[in-house]
């Protein structure tokens, strides 16, 4: 399984916080259904495509702790932009014609690595665990 990234951020593992094995949400069709009184059947009016946020949970190794500042300082610039997210090597905008718009990234969570194997930094020896609040955004056709 390669990177993901959000933006130009790669990270080691990246999904969804309600699905620890879920990728970011499309807009999908929304519908109304609709019934009224003294009328028989039912009729469903199509809405359009339509999103709402979501949380990801993503996770990377850094070279040390002294790095999570900046990278907090990096991440967080994110916010209020919108991005490319490529997730388990899908591209959402050439695969979806999806891009997300940042709301909110929090780190979570960091602290030093006492063993690793593998990862994305040669030598490290902290991780970094980031909160991205995501909204999904079709590019216009």
């Amino acid at each position: 399984m390669g990177y993901s990234y959000v933006g130009q951020y790669g990270f080691i593992t990246l999904h969804r916080v309600d699905d620890p094995r879920g990728g970011p949400l499309l807009p999908r069709e929304q519908c109304e259904v609709i019934n009224r009184p003294g009328v028989d059947g039912t009729a469903v009016l199509r809405l359009g495509k339509r999103s709402d946020p979501f949380s990801m949970r993503a996770f990377v190794d850094v070279a040390s702790l002294a790095v999570v500042p900046l990278a907090t300082r990096s991440y967080q610039a994110l916010i209020g932009t919108v991005v490319n997210v490529i997730w388990q090597e899908v591209d959402y905008q050439a695969t979806f014609g999806v891009r997300f718009a940042v709301l909110d990234c929090v780190v979570s969570r960091s602290a030093r690595l006492l063993a690793r194997a593998g990862g994305a930094v040669s030598g490290s020896t902290a991780y970094v665990e980031v909160v991205w609040t995501l909204q999904p955004m079709l590019e216009p056709t």
